[in-house]
């Protein structure tokens, strides 16, 4: 798919146009989804999740992992035996800085290569290839640049907020 086809199917919209399609297709379908929403509000209050989560149980998992630890962090009172109170917080800051990036990896925002696999070659090529598609489709939505190819430092980090998240995982309650 070259630029210009992707400037025909990403066409940006004018205000009215923007307007316009929200009256008459946004509108409708909130009004139709309505109940849709309801029964998916009842699952989630019944079974913990809904049918529509289970979709894209991946990035919804890594959504609510990254809420709970970032309230578990501000609210919190306790840590577990082995830790001071700092080094917890920096743990559980670890922990939901890496679901937060794993869902900027899901949508393709970052781009994430094994450590062990590391090599500046691929990474160079990876920033290339990676940036130019991010700015294709940036130019469409006339949005900033926000792709992100992960620096050899931001993997073993991440990866570290994996294990971590292993390690602590019975401890992650308040």
């Amino acid at each position: 798919m070259d630029k210009n086809e992707i400037k025909r199917i990403f066409k940006p919209r004018t205000r009215i146009q923007e307007l316009y399609w929200w009256v008459r297709h946004g509108i409708p379908q909130k009004i139709i989804g309505f109940p849709r929403e309801v029964y998916w509000f009842i699952q989630r209050g019944k079974r913990g999740y809904a049918d529509c989560d289970t979709w894209g149980l991946d990035f919804h998992l890594a959504k609510v992992i990254a809420g709970g630890i970032r309230e578990l962090q501000t609210c919190g009172n306790s840590c577990p035996c082995g830790y001071t109170l700092k080094r917890w917080q920096k743990v559980l800051d670890q922990i939901a800085w890496t679901f937060e990036t794993e869902q900027k990896i899901i949508n393709m925002d970052t781009m994430y290569s094994p450590s062990e696999k590391y090599n500046d070659k691929k990474y160079k090529e990876y920033r290339k290839s990676f940036k130019r598609i991010g700015k294709d489709i940036a130019e469409q939505f006339k949005d900033e640049d926000k792709t992100h190819v992960m620096t050899l430092k931001e993997c073993k980090y991440y990866e570290v907020g994996w294990k971590l998240f292993a390690e602590n995982f019975q401890s992650l309650w308040d």
